[in-house]
């Protein structure tokens, strides 16, 4: 892990504003999904890896103040940490690391087998911003 990520400071409306963040999702430790989301040039940007069929995985965000009150909204009541009551590692393994636009790095959350509740709205959130491969039949 790199240690920029590493420091966790308070949220603050100082700082409320997401800069760029980086989403994993990994099964068997292979690498499924990845969102990263960051600034160039100022604007906002959207990139997805993964095995999803998305047409395009660049997508612009437009409407940054929407993201990021819906990105934070999403995430405030997580915990940094979710693990399993019993040992086992071969499923889900996930984490998420942002960077508020203070140049502090804010949070790092990860968990194995576990998840907050709301945790696929983040995912549904982010897919929305894709849009689905056409596949003739």
């Amino acid at each position: 892990a790199s240690d920029v990520y590493k420091r966790q400071d308070k949220m603050t409306d100082d700082n409320k504003k997401v800069e760029n963040f980086v989403f994993k999702q990994l099964c068997y430790c292979d690498i499924n999904d990845t969102y990263e989301f960051y600034c160039d040039n100022g604007k906002y940007f959207l990139k997805y890896t993964g095995m999803k069929n998305f047409a395009e995985n660049l997508a612009e965000v437009s409407d940054f103040d929407s993201f990021n009150k819906t990105v934070l909204s999403v995430i405030s009541p997580w915990r940094r940490k979710y693990y399993p009551d019993t040992p086992v590692c071969d499923g889900l393994v996930w984490e998420l690391k942002i960077k508020l636009s203070n140049k502090k790095y804010f949070s790092h959350y990860e968990g194995h087998h576990k998840t907050p509740l709301n945790y696929y709205n983040l995912e549904k959130f982010l897919d929305g911003f894709f849009a689905k491969e056409n596949v003739d039949e």
